[in-house]
């Protein structure tokens, strides 16, 4: 009897979602090219020479920094994503700063031209005792250099910019929009706005006489699914007696109308003020976000038509995002499920963490990876299908030694790649009385495509016999349905059925696939 115990407790063990172990390989490993360059220092990702795949952008904030010798000037590099992409892939595109004109920062600025593809932001500044402006270099990319930018925003030499945030289509004219964040000196203020995508003219959203409080302005999603992006501005209120620290959620409209938003949270316990996008972790159609970090953790809420702003809808934990500007969570489908994926980083720990997505996102980690022989792992990073395998992969960045006097540390960069194998780890252990796993998934590949290109669709059910059909919705992001297409026959439990949508345009659809009372969706993106 004792050893029939044993046996049902052995299976339980290696067949239990408690027991799965999930991995990410490594599939490319880069380095900077001197001591201290601070490699990796910021990463991002898009597609910079609109070739359809994911190119990784990498920051080497120190570029040209030798002890008593020379200073700072920073370099960008560009590595072309693709089939091939591996240790060896050389940056094709590369930018050196100057002892004129440093470069100081790097962002992903969205898509601010209308042309289907996200585009880059160089921040650069002339060191003292020259009295240039500083500037905000915009490329919007299709070519094989960053010489000339595309549009140029200056701004004072005696102030600094603290965030240039991706924020989409708050207005729904086509043209993603842009999320800045000043600090004036002189008069010491502090400045919120957002540059309207297309015109790229400015619209002040607050101002006040700053403090050194951290404070943002980031773009969240489209958080109700009306076709319109929101964003959240986190800062200090010049009235404490109604709560030190505000967040407030503005909704996208096509008026521009900056006087229509929710607060998140008024409190005067301290908290960071920095929210964070994490995409459909449920896969309900709806954006979902980051709020706020506490001691519980990081508070997540569920996009959906009503939001209950009082009560997230669970905490993220552990709560790790890189800082106290939360820069370090990113999101992603790792496993090309249709939901979206979490990863955050603990760079002091030198650790990042995965939390998969599924209908029942608990936000209980699934993944740790840590490498503690390298200072500052998880600094830096970025989400992006760099190997053009359909999967989401993570690059995570080691850019700087712990300390000045340690032995040759030029910045390192890994790419850990996503994998059908990566799974929800926790939701049987956590939420036992949750609803059991779907029945029916869907993933669409190649994603995003170009209009040209056939899209396949696979279809997986864990319970419909073969000959049962399906039905399929295709909708825009204002929510009209553009496709429909009905008794799609399912083959068992997979399915893969063609899709010709060529004559879409370029833009952001919800795919929505119905079996009988089961209904799931995901999103493609199509480009030029």
């Amino acid at each position: 009897m004792k050893g029939y115990l044993v046996l049902i407790i052995l299976w339980y063990m290696l067949f239990s979602p408690l027991f799965a172990t999930n991995n990410m390989s490594v599939i490319a490993e880069f380095q900077g090219e001197h001591h201290n360059s601070k490699f990796g220092y910021q990463i991002e990702s898009l597609d910079y020479n609109h070739d359809g795949y994911t190119d990784l952008v990498v920051f080497s904030h120190s570029f040209g920094y030798a002890a008593g010798v020379s200073g700072s000037r920073g370099k960008v590099y560009i590595y072309h994503g693709g089939s091939s992409f591996n240790s060896d892939t050389s940056p094709s595109v590369t930018l050196e700063g100057t002892t004129t004109r440093v470069l100081l920062y790097i962002f992903n600025a969205g898509d601010i031209n209308g042309d289907g593809f996200e585009d880059l932001c160089i921040y650069d500044y002339s060191p003292q005792p020259s009295h240039e402006d500083r500037k905000l270099s915009f490329y919007f990319g299709g070519n094989e250099s960053l010489d000339n930018p595309d549009h140029v925003i200056s701004i004072p030499y005696n102030s600094i910019v603290l965030r240039v945030s991706k924020m989409g289509d708050f207005d729904g004219d086509g043209y993603d929009d842009v999320g800045l964040h000043y600090d004036l000196s002189p008069p010491h203020i502090k400045k919120f706005s957002v540059m309207w995508g297309g015109s790229f003219e400015e619209h002040v959203v607050l101002e006040y006489q700053y403090n050194n409080a951290i404070s943002s302005i980031s773009g969240v999603g489209d958080l109700d699914g009306d076709g319109y992006r929101d964003f959240a501005l986190g800062f200090t209120n010049p009235d404490p007696e109604t709560g030190y620290h505000m967040i407030r959620i503005f909704h996208g409209n096509p008026e521009r109308d900056l006087s229509d938003f929710d607060i998140l949270i008024q409190t005067q316990e301290p908290i960071t003020k920095d929210s964070r996008p994490i995409g459909d972790v449920n896969g309900d159609g709806f954006d979902d976000f980051m709020g706020f970090y506490s001691n519980a953790g990081m508070h997540a809420w569920l996009g959906g038509e009503f939001i209950d702003y009082n009560t997230p809808s669970f905490n993220i934990t552990p709560g790790w995002s890189g800082d106290e500007a939360s820069r370090c969570l990113k999101y992603g489908d790792l496993n090309g499920d249709g939901f979206d994926d979490v990863i955050g980083t603990n760079y002091y720990q030198r650790k990042f963490s995965v939390w998969m997505g599924s209908e029942q996102m608990n936000g209980t980690s699934d993944l740790i990876v840590s490498r503690t022989s390298f200072d500052n792992f998880g600094y830096g990073i970025a989400t992006g299908d760099f190997n053009a395998d359909g999967y989401c992969d993570v690059a995570i960045s080691a850019p700087k030694p712990e300390y000045s006097n340690s032995p040759n540390f030029p910045g390192y960069l890994w790419i850990y790649a996503g994998n059908h194998l990566l799974e929800d780890t926790s939701v049987n252990n956590d939420d036992p009385l949750l609803l059991p796993p779907p029945q029916l998934s869907i993933r669409v590949f190649p994603n995003p495509l170009r209009r040209e290109e056939i899209v396949q669709m696979e279809i997986k059910t864990l319970s419909a016999p073969q000959g049962d059909q399906a039905i399929l919705r295709i909708f825009n992001s204002r929510g009209q349905q553009i496709y429909h297409q009905e008794h799609i026959t399912l083959s068992g439990k997979s399915t893969t059925l063609p899709l010709q949508l060529q004559g879409l345009a370029n833009g952001v659809y919800i795919c929505q696939l119905q079996h009988g009372h089961t209904v799931t969706t995901t999103k493609i993106t199509i480009m030029k």
